[in-house]
């Protein structure tokens, strides 16, 4: 078994703080080789990088598109080029003549103007101009807000817009179509490998497909502005589904609406709208298991073949034979005229 392949030319080890555990992590992007933590950590990539997409203007070099940014910037927002190190304030945020809303149009004081053939990345220097997105509930609000001796929110500002998830329905994965009744139960064997670090040892990886639904809550402050972000989330996941699938998630798309609410946290309401969608991933799990060094057999014979082993009457070598047989008469059914009558070897003595 030495001529297996090793296991960190296609395995990485990553510690999940989300769940305290070290998880194991392929390095290739077959399908269904992340888990659903792995792809949340995707979409929070995608998503960032999402918002940051922007056009420059090829008539005016002071003009910048951002077609997916949600959060209306403000006058004065700075705007750093990661690339070149420059940064460019916020002079005029335009809105469309016809429709009389802002559709992503921007007016930026700048020198040189970004370069989009040369891949430069533009950015907000405060984050607070990108949809958030994290695990459960937001653990805290972007303003203070003061309460009165009820303890009841006094005149709350806009809630920064912020996208959650959490996993709402996870079974083993059905052999059919999602939540088959026929599932894979347990682990199993995905391959063998070799660790270097670990000589003497065979790794064996195992893998189980997980069904699992989960559920998108987009927060605002108001039931419109919510509406509108959940929409947003929707396309963008449509957007980035093949994208997904090419990191590891088997399958995703679609799977309901869950119905409107306000929900009342930190003594203060906020509109919510939630998405779910259905993932297909796998969990893995490797185990080191002991090389076979040396295999001892002890095999005992008799003199003789007793017919007890045997029907009353049974064919040995095409020949009937019965009762007992030696040795020597066992060893000439095989032969004829002193030739072997199965191929051109010798019994070994």
């Amino acid at each position: 078994m030495s001529n297996l392949p090793l296991f960190g030319d296609f395995y990485r080890q990553y510690y999940n703080p989300d769940l305290e555990v070290v998880e194991i992590r392929r390095k290739s992007t077959k399908p269904t080789n992340c888990s659903v933590t792995e792809g949340m950590e995707y979409i929070f990539s995608f998503l960032h990088n999402h918002q940051t997409t922007y056009i420059p203007s090829k008539g005016n070099d002071r003009l910048v598109l951002f077609p997916y940014l949600f959060i209306r910037p403000k006058q004065g927002d700075k705007i750093k080029n990661i690339t070149t190190k420059e940064t460019y304030t916020v002079d005029q945020v335009i809105n469309n003549p016809r429709t009389g809303k802002w559709e992503g149009l921007l007016k930026l004081d700048l020198i040189n103007k970004p370069v989009i053939e040369r891949r430069e990345v533009l950015e907000f220097e405060d984050q607070k101009n990108y949809v958030d997105f994290t695990h459960s509930y937001p653990s805290s609000i972007s303003n203070l807000i003061n309460a009165n001796s009820e303890n009841v929110m006094q005149n709350p500002p806009p809630m920064l817009p912020t996208i959650t998830w959490k996993i709402v329905r996870m079974e083993p994965g059905g052999l059919g179509k999602p939540f088959d009744s026929r599932k894979e139960l347990k682990p199993r064997l995905r391959e063998l490998l070799k660790d270097p670090l670990v000589p003497g040892y065979t790794v064996e990886v195992f893998g189980k497909i997980i069904d699992s639904i989960v559920q998108f809550e987009c927060w605002s402050h108001d039931h419109k502005s919510s509406e509108r972000l959940v929409k947003w989330f929707e396309n963008f996941l449509n957007t980035y589904t093949g994208y997904l699938r090419q990191c590891g998630i088997g399958d995703l798309f679609f799977w309901q609406r869950t119905q409107e609410e306000f929900n009342k946290v930190w003594r203060q309401s906020f509109a919510v709208r939630g998405t779910q969608y259905y993932f297909r991933t796998e969990e893995l799990e490797a185990s080191y298991e002991r090389d076979l060094v040396k295999l001892d057999i002890t095999i005992e014979t008799n003199d003789r073949i007793s017919p007890r082993l045997f029907r009353e009457h049974r064919y040995i070598a095409d020949q009937l034979v019965t009762g007992e047989l030696s040795y020597s008469g066992y060893r000439d059914l095989f032969y004829r005229s002193g030739e072997y009558l199965f191929g051109d070897i010798d019994i070994i003595q």
